[in-house]
């Protein structure tokens, strides 16, 4: 089977996607064993004082919920968060790289979400 091809700049949020795609997209972030950190995420770390070992980057991938998929890069991409701490990663799918980090509070709902920016308006 040949590589996916996806459209460049589609953004879906998680309650778009079909559970089946949800846990396919899982099930191609978990089968990689060895995803590497960008020079972007080491740089979001620092900044935002994140201390995220390979083990905790782990976690996420293996019990984080997927947020959103995205081809804003060109490239599949999947946002993941960790619940109990709102730890939140960008991984991308082609290269195995674990692209940013962030964390956003346990309690936010993202009320201020700019939908416009998501296929089906988030």
């Amino acid at each position: 089977m040949g590589k996916k091809r996806y459209v460049k700049g589609l953004r879906i949020h998680r309650k778009h996607l079909a559970t089946s795609t949800v846990k396919e997209l899982m099930v191609e972030v978990q089968a990689v064993k060895h995803w590497r950190f960008s020079p972007h995420f080491a740089e979001n770390a620092e900044k935002r004082n994140l201390a995220i070992t390979q083990e905790f980057a782990s976690e996420i991938i293996n019990t984080g919920q997927l947020i959103e998929f995205h081809t804003l890069q060109g490239r599949p991409r999947v946002i993941l968060r960790h619940m109990s701490t709102g730890i939140t990663i960008v991984v991308d799918l082609d290269s195995k790289v674990i692209v940013s980090v962030w964390h956003n509070e346990i309690e936010d709902n993202h009320f201020n979400l700019d939908t416009t920016q998501y296929l089906f308006g988030g």
